[in-house]
């Protein structure tokens, strides 16, 4: 079990590593994303600031208009007068400069419009770059939280096996205590056994020495008793 809690926690080590390396990509994305917008709203207050300029100058133009520019001509005839009209040449230049701004004022703007897109884009691509390095890295700190927990359950599960197995050698420990204990005090029974048992041969050979010699005393006494009458019994034929 602990092998396999083992392999489990190895595994989901290995994936996390692999999620917080994609979210490191994300949250790298997400800086480059931002530099980018930074570059095209730089350019987009630089187009702005062109364009006022721009503005400055079809406005200095068109002041040259107000009046229109006059120049004076011979009005002809004997008396050679002259006479103010429009100097249609200097009106003409005027207007072709004030073009000329409003194209490049066009253009300014029509760069500055494109740049705020490309750093709205690159923002917007900001965002979900740091969203999904968020996510990944969420994932990342689940699995290391996971992986810890099956790292805690094998080693719960390696002390618990080693408290079994302490228990197990303390009580064949215990049990060889009692056997050797038990065997000790059979050996002290067997032991007490054959001492009553020689002690009970010797005090029936001491009964039985004592029989036959009470026997050979009583057989002594017998004779002598016989031997006595025998000797009255033939004086008494002798008297006789």
């Amino acid at each position: 079990m602990s092998t396999v809690q083992s392999a489990i926690a190895d595994s989901l080590e290995a994936v996390s590593s692999s999620e917080r390396m994609t979210a490191n990509q994300y949250a790298y994305a997400a800086m480059e994303d931002g530099a980018l917008a930074s570059s095209q709203e730089a350019k987009a207050a630089a187009g702005e600031a062109e364009a006022k300029v721009i503005e400055q100058k079809i406005s200095k133009e068109e002041q040259k208009l107000m009046p229109p520019p006059q120049k004076s001509v011979s009005t002809g005839g004997k008396g050679g007068g002259t006479k103010m009209v429009d100097d249609t040449e200097k009106i003409k230049m005027i207007n072709q400069n004030i073009k000329g701004f409003e194209n490049e004022l066009k253009q300014a703007r029509d760069e500055v419009a494109t740049a705020k897109q490309l750093a709205q884009g690159h923002r917007n691509d900001q965002s979900e770059d740091r969203a999904k390095s968020q996510e990944f890295n969420s994932n990342a700190n689940q699995l290391n939280s996971q992986a810890t927990r099956e790292r805690d359950a094998v080693f719960l599960s390696e002390e618990f096996t080693k408290m079994k197995d302490t228990a197990k050698i303390d009580k064949l420990t215990d049990e060889k205590q009692r056997n050797k204990a038990e065997e000790r005090r059979s050996t002290r029974r067997a032991s007490s056994r054959e001492q009553n048992v020689e002690q009970q041969r010797l005090e029936e050979e001491e009964l039985l020495a004592e029989k036959q010699r009470i026997d050979e005393q009583e057989q002594q006494e017998n004779q002598a008793s016989q031997g006595t009458q025998a000797t009255q019994t033939n004086k008494r034929r002798g008297r006789g």
